[in-house]
């Protein structure tokens, strides 16, 4: 009985060409938060980016402008400071003379970064238009 029913779902599968298989495997998706190389990254993040809110007092009205071959730009009430930028494991690393700051990506898109630094201060910036 059973080699019948075998023989007979063999046929079925032959004639119709269908048959009950398991569903390809799912990819992962890529966190479209953040991207997801430090060439990304840093594609994303180049140009200029005002901060709308902050944690900080010190970071509101601020201008952040990110640069190829990692030069930063801090700006705020026409007073700059010039210093550097590295991706590293994920992290934003700034520095500027001897004081540095690294934060992780909450978001970064064309738009929007979002960042919160290891004391747990969230900034939140919008790209500026030229």
């Amino acid at each position: 009985m059973l080699m019948r029913l075998v023989i007979a779902f063999g046929i079925l599968v032959s004639i119709t060409g269908v048959a009950v298989t398991a569903p390809p495997p799912t990819k992962a998706k890529e966190d479209p938060a953040v991207p997801a190389t430090k060439e990304k990254i840093v594609e994303k993040l180049i140009g200029k980016w005002e901060v709308l809110k902050a944690d900080n007092p010190a970071m509101n009205g601020a201008t952040l402008h990110f640069e190829k071959g990692g030069k930063y730009i801090y700006e705020v009430e026409g007073v700059k400071a010039e210093g550097t930028f590295e991706i590293e494991d994920g992290k934003l690393i700034t520095r500027i003379g001897s004081a540095s700051d690294t934060d992780n990506f909450k978001k970064l898109n064309n738009e929007e970064l979002e960042i919160i630094n290891l004391d747990k201060q969230y900034t939140l910036l919008k790209r500026k238009k030229d």
